[in-house]
């Protein structure tokens, strides 16, 4: 193949573009719903709200963690689709429930842990069913799917507001639910690779993910990477919001083109990380992109007021989401490569829900320290956290090393197979931060 051509894309292959693009922008669409309906229809306080998230999001880091391992010996078509058709009827049963006008405390808790929990999991088999598609396609398909995301990101929340606002709540629920059954139905004609062989009791595989991330050396420098850099994100998002919105003093559009127009970064990143890799190698563009990523979140902290603070923080944010376009589909098919074949939905799985839960922690401090210290202060130490991910990307077993794929005896070799190899982390929300 030319140096940067395209890969042919099998059947299977364009079935599950197709239906994660379908999702994806369902699920955007949809975005806000919920929390929508919490504050309007059942008029939940902010501390109900906080309650809510806490208990959907510990709810749904228990089921990962317990069901995660053992999609290594399910099939992992059929549970992408028995997970599609979950979310389906959870969230058609909020959205009549939200046109009879009797929606529950329970029931939003209920639908947004589901929501949590298939998204956790759907990652952990979608990785493992990608796998098999092709190892010559898989950071192509990587690629489209991280342009999809953040073309979705760009798009889908203004247009899904303008929908609720125009048709309610509940019918913009039930198109977010249509969107998992069409996906569904489209997976459904997809081959089945069937489950990997069982190595171990149900029990002993539920700590797998975690026991495997921490024995192999690179897949312990990406967890780490990504827990610090994913923390940093996740706890300075809000904090932005505060300080674009109250110390920079931009007003509600200006506001809105800081969300959506740095998704332009992401996707074009998107689109050409396919062709980096084949050009400069997958460690470079991975190493590389790590490194530079975390450049663009301590000038945050020091954009003045004024004329130019909206472009600064254009430029900023748009630098950011650029690198990490580029990063996340780099980390995703090297961390697909590294991981032994029988253990990637433990992995995945088990990835996904502890840095969900440790997400709030960092959140919940760097709220606190805006609080006392100010939103400028607040955002330096966000930066501060994000900069010390670099370190395991600078670390001996993360420089020399190249991608090995962990296939044939390596992948069934038992807990004290070591890849010496190195990759990094994953940031908010898209395909493979799961």
């Amino acid at each position: 193949m030319k140096q940067g051509a395209v890969p042919a894309a099998s059947p299977d292959l364009r079935r599950m573009l197709l239906a994660y693009t379908v999702s994806t922008v369902g699920t955007l669409l949809g975005s806000g719903v919920v929390l929508w309906i919490a504050i309007t229809e059942v008029g939940v306080g902010g501390g109900e709200l906080g309650l809510l998230s806490g208990v959907a999001t510990l709810a749904a880091g228990a089921t990962a963690l317990l069901v995660a391992p053992r999609i290594d010996t399910w099939h992992k078509r059929s549970v992408m689709i028995s997970l599609d058709l979950l979310a389906g009827v959870a969230l058609l049963s909020l959205s009549l429930a939200a046109w009879a006008g009797t929606v529950t405390v329970g029931h939003l808790a209920a639908v947004a842990a589901t929501e949590m929990s298939v998204a956790i999991l759907f990652a952990a088999a979608s990785t493992s069913m990608l796998k098999h598609i092709g190892r010559d396609r898989l950071d192509w398909a990587l690629g489209r799917q991280e342009s999809v995301f953040w073309a979705a990101q760009l798009i889908g929340p203004p247009v899904g507001g303008v929908v609720t606002s125009a048709v309610g709540p509940s019918l913009t629920l039930a198109g977010n639910s249509a969107s998992f059954l069409v996906s569904a139905v489209l997976l459904a004609g997809m081959s089945e690779p069937g489950p990997a062989a069982e190595r171990a009791s149900t029990g002993l595989r539920v700590g797998e993910g975690l026991r495997t991330i921490w024995r192999v050396p690179t897949l312990r420098a990406l967890y780490v990477n990504a827990v610090l850099f994913g923390s940093a994100l996740m706890a300075t998002n809000p904090i932005l919001a505060l300080f674009i919105v109250r110390d920079l003093g931009l007003s509600a559009w200006e506001y809105g083109l800081t969300l959506g127009v740095p998704c332009l970064g992401g996707m074009v990143a998107g689109s050409l990380s396919y062709r980096w890799i084949r050009r400069w190698g997958r460690d470079r563009v991975l190493r590389g992109t790590g490194l530079v990523r975390v450049v663009w979140l301590l000038p945050l902290a020091v954009v003045p007021a004024g004329p130019a603070a909206l472009a600064a923080v254009l430029a900023l944010q748009f630098g950011l989401l650029f690198t990490t376009g580029l990063f996340n589909p780099t980390f995703a098919s090297t961390r697909m490569t590294v991981t032994p074949a029988d253990r990637i939905s433990s992995v995945v799985g088990s990835w996904a829900a502890t840095t969900r839960l440790v997400h709030p922690i960092a959140i919940a401090a760097v709220g606190l320290l805006a609080e006392i210290l100010g939103a400028r202060a607040a955002l330096a130490v966000g930066a501060g956290l994000g900069a010390l991910s670099v370190l395991p990307l600078l670390s001996r077993s993360f420089r020399g090393q190249s991608g090995r794929d962990v296939t044939g005896d390596d992948a069934t070799a038992g807990d004290d197979v070591e890849i010496v190899l190195a990759r990094a982390g994953r940031v908010r929300e898209a395909p493979s931060q799961q």
